[in-house]
């Protein structure tokens, strides 16, 4: 641990603001010539056999890497302060196709880069409604819930509740569409803003390569008197490296 002067993130996503009416060149509508339905032609094991499905990369053996930076400044009555500097790779690979409570999932495993340090697992299911995870519900939510990472049709101004079957206010608000130039690419997303849930102020991107990265900021009030410190939080990832099996068109 060591202390530095603050500054401000350098950030990973340089985000550049494109013509928010070409929604075309992001469609998470599903096409109007009957292929939404079940696809029959398709193994069982094919998520798009369930649905249309084709916004999300689901392929047994995508894999994505991400960096990601953390910052923690801690301020004294005083105006001391003390600097905590991290970083950290991550790993998400598509492993195999898993039956949990009635619906099919991808489980998703994560671990570090070029290492066999696990650091969990998750599972994500497309439809024509959105994109869903299955993990440990909101405190107050019935057992097996899901959270709704993106609803679908995605649009500028389009909103939807993270956690619809609990009482914890999470929304997710489209804000617009970037591009971003990541250090695995170059990539048009849809910027979406994550309100009620921590930090406060928090922005994440999806593209049809998945998800691309996200950035937050948090700060407490400033210490009233000696015995509290104001913490000021910053944090950022992006995606670094990418391989799909079959890239979505």
């Amino acid at each position: 641990m060591r202390s530095v002067r603050f500054l401000l993130l350098p950030i990973l996503l340089a985000v550049l603001l494109a013509s928010c009416g070409r929604v075309d060149r992001l469609p998470t509508t599903p096409p109007a010539d009957g292929t939404a339905s079940l696809k029959l032609d398709r193994p069982a094991t094919d998520p798009q056999a369930h649905g249309w499905a084709k916004f999300y990369p689901m392929a047994v053996g995508n894999r994505w890497r991400y960096a990601s930076v953390d910052n923690k400044v801690f301020i004294n009555y005083d105006g001391g302060r003390l600097t905590k500097h991290g970083e950290g790779k991550t790993e998400i690979v598509q492993v195999r196709m898993e039956e949990l409570h009635g619906r099919l999932y991808m489980r998703e495993e994560i671990g570090i880069p070029d290492t066999v340090i696990t650091g969990g697992v998750r599972w994500r299911r497309e439809d024509r409604t959105g994109l869903y995870e299955f993990g440990p519900p909101a405190p107050d939510a019935p057992p097996f819930s899901e959270t709704r990472l993106l609803a679908y049709p995605l649009h500028v101004g389009a909103t939807w509740a993270m956690y619809p079957l609990s009482r914890l206010k999470v929304t997710a608000t489209v804000e617009g569409i970037d591009v971003l130039n990541l250090p695995a690419g170059g990539f048009t997303a849809w910027r979406i803003r994550i309100s009620g849930a921590a930090p406060r102020n928090q922005v994440v991107w999806y593209g049809r390569a998945g998800y691309l990265g996200s950035k937050g900021h948090d700060e407490s009030a400033p210490p009233p008197d000696p015995q509290h410190i104001q913490i000021i939080y910053d944090h950022v990832d992006s995606l670094t490296a990418l391989d799909l099996v079959r890239p979505n068109q």
